[in-house]
């Protein structure tokens, strides 16, 4: 039986070194019936060979895109999902205790209180876990949630979080460019409050998001959306309706200089 709960989307591309791992930890969710759909960006590496010895697990549904489509591979698996609620975790990600996230979403989501849910994410640089502190309770009037959210605004991993399928699949960029995640997440977070579950834990690895030369081949990144500034971006950010207070663009401004000099999103992480 399929809990009508949120779906697991995993899309891939290049990942032969963690996608094992990224898997495994998803397999006590797929046993309790939650979908796990996973689709390869047309991957030139060994990721094709792990994917399919997951091809037979209970309720997992692998997909092999015929060329790299770029982040039309996150739209391809939103267009799968049957259920309101979809969790997006990166082919480098590990959910440390994802056993507990099917009592963790029926305490926190089921009476649409918040429209997401991100997790306590930690990122592994060699022998260290180094916290996100931008990942954190975005919660209160819009004055309050966007403040914060521009204060700490850095790595955002609340992005790998479990999201209202309908709000992620309206904002989801169809063109993408640089920071594309960080316009989204505000834009989403426009219609509600985001909780921040420290239960859950999330390890990430230093991949493909942190070299922007792997994240542009990956996403099929193109022209100047690709390269530094982001102009798009600080564009984007302006137009939001939260952006009328003085205080909020001037913090946009912050982040967006943050941006422009910074060749990793990890840089905002805070040992």
């Amino acid at each position: 039986m399929i809990f009508n709960k949120f779906t697991i989307l995993v899309p891939v591309y290049n990942s032969e070194k963690t996608i094992q791992k990224t898997l495994d930890c998803l397999t006590p969710l797929s046993e309790r019936g939650i979908p796990v759909l996973v689709s390869d960006n047309s991957s030139s590496d060994k990721t094709r060979d792990v994917l399919k010895n997951f091809e037979t697990y209970k309720n997992f549904k692998i997909f092999y895109q015929d060329k790299n489509y770029g982040s039309y591979n996150f739209i391809f698996l939103l267009e799968q999902v049957k259920t309101k609620w979809v969790l997006f975790i990166g082919s480098d990600d590990y959910l440390v205790n994802a056993n507990n996230l099917i009592d963790e979403f029926d305490k926190y989501l089921k009476d649409d209180k918040y429209i997401g849910m991100s997790f306590n994410s930690k990122f592994i640089y060699s022998d260290k876990l180094v916290s996100d502190k931008s990942n954190i309770s975005l919660v209160g009037n819009k004055f309050k949630r966007f403040s914060k959210f521009y204060i700490y605004s850095g790595c955002n991993s609340r992005f790998y979080g479990i999201i209202r399928k309908d709000l992620i699949y309206k904002y989801f960029p169809r063109k993408p460019y640089y920071a594309n995640d960080v316009v989204m997440s505000a834009q989403i977070l426009e219609n509600g409050n985001w909780f921040y579950n420290k239960n859950i834990i999330l390890h990430r690895e230093l991949g493909i998001s942190s070299d922007q030369m792997q994240l542009r081949k990956a996403l099929n990144l193109k022209g100047f959306r690709s390269f530094l500034p982001p102009i798009y971006f600080l564009k984007k950010l302006l137009s939001l309706p939260s952006s009328k207070y003085l205080i909020i663009k001037l913090l946009i401004l912050l982040l967006y200089t943050r941006y422009s000099y910074s060749p990793i999103k990890h840089f905002f992480v805070r040992k």
